[in-house]
């Protein structure tokens, strides 16, 4: 944990609901993340507040025991980062959409299966930053010799921010476009069997290597080989997006399943562009990059469910047209055929492509 931020751990024995937990930070680096293990009697609820004159972070927050168990409360607490536009709204954070156990706090795309689960609910504004001035880096991992993939998806990328689809991501308080920064390539620095901390270990070494620039306006994707596998992957997810704390870094990582699990990462294994693995990269990048510009911190827009935009749409793809090669395709970007999911429409408050 020391590695996302300045720790502070209390464990309290909650009996009665009128219990009161207080968690403060003095500390003048401004970055820090409140850990706080509550053990909880079945049905009641609690309420943690949370004060702190950092801005950024808003309270009370509660959660409800369905039974016994021990709930692992998260607290990123942020200075407004720049190139950050914090809209005016007096809407309370859900911090239990927050409180995910782990070190590290993730917002995934899980393994194809139709949306619909929180079609009802609306997309609504917690109070926290989104991002402006966006600008994606990849840090090709593992080996792409001799494969196509990198051309198709670095192709999405540079257009992604012209697109249709894109600007439905720009209604989430977002007035500019995405663009593509630059890429590089990592040959296993961190093995083939990855986890959360590797990944962010392997966006540091980039970094810190000046392959890529240290930018808090950057979304750092990190995309990894065929041969390569990471704890979530397949099994519960295809992507996922974060947040460092301390060093204010969004980045993202995203598996090719073509190995391990085209049947759950993949909607089609026949793909528009020949690579079924990098085409069904391409969809899960396109929701990881509008979810993490819409809500970097975990704290800006999702709903009751606590889906984000990019979760109410997943493998849902509207209209489609056929290829020459009989695969299903819904946008064309700078003269390349992609088959990307739908987006949430803020407006309509629907799922659509433009």
């Amino acid at each position: 944990m020391d590695t996302y931020g300045y720790m502070y751990r209390s464990s309290f024995d909650v009996s009665t609901p009128s219990s009161n937990l207080l968690a403060s930070d003095d500390d003048s680096g401004g970055n820090a993340q409140f850990q706080l293990t509550v053990y909880l009697t079945s049905g009641t609820t609690y309420i943690l507040v949370v004060t702190t004159y950092i801005p950024g972070v808003v309270g009370p927050f509660s959660i409800i025991a369905s039974g016994p168990a021990i709930v692992v409360f998260t607290l990123i607490v942020i200075p407004t980062p720049t190139g950050t536009t914090v809209p005016t709204s007096t809407t309370t954070a859900n911090n239990s959409c927050n409180a995910k156990p782990g070190s590290i706090v993730i917002a995934d795309t899980k393994p194809k299966a139709p949306s619909g689960r929180s079609l009802s609910s609306p997309i609504t504004y917690h109070g926290g930053p989104v991002m402006t001035n966006s600008v994606i880096y990849v840090i090709w991992y593992g080996n792409w010799t001799a494969n196509n993939g990198t051309t198709i998806i670095q192709n999405f990328l540079q257009g992604l921010g012209s697109t249709a689809w894109w600007n439905i991501t720009r209604r989430y308080n977002n007035t500019s476009p995405i663009t593509f920064g630059r890429s590089t390539t990592d040959s296993y620095s961190q093995g083939k069997i990855l986890n959360e901390s590797l990944i962010f270990a392997i966006v540091q070494r980039a970094i810190n290597s000046g392959a890529l620039p240290n930018d808090t306006n950057g979304v750092y994707f990190v995309l990894t080989s065929a041969d390569c596998t990471e704890s979530y992957f397949c099994r519960l997810a295809c992507g996922w997006h974060t947040v460092n704390v301390r060093s204010n870094l969004k980045y993202s990582w995203v598996g090719n399943p073509e190995q391990l699990c085209p049947s759950d990462c993949s909607y089609q294994l026949v793909s528009p562009n020949g690579n079924a693995g990098a085409d069904a990269m391409v969809s899960v990048i396109a929701h990881e990059a509008a979810e993490t510009v819409s809500d970097p911190y975990l704290n800006a827009w999702y709903d009751s469910a606590c889906d984000e935009n990019a979760d109410k749409c997943a493998w849902t793809f509207g209209s489609t047209s056929l290829a020459s090669n009989g695969a299903a395709y819904n946008m064309v970007v700078n003269g390349l055929k992609y088959l990307v999911q739908q987006n949430w429409r803020l407006t309509t408050q629907d799922c659509g492509m433009l």
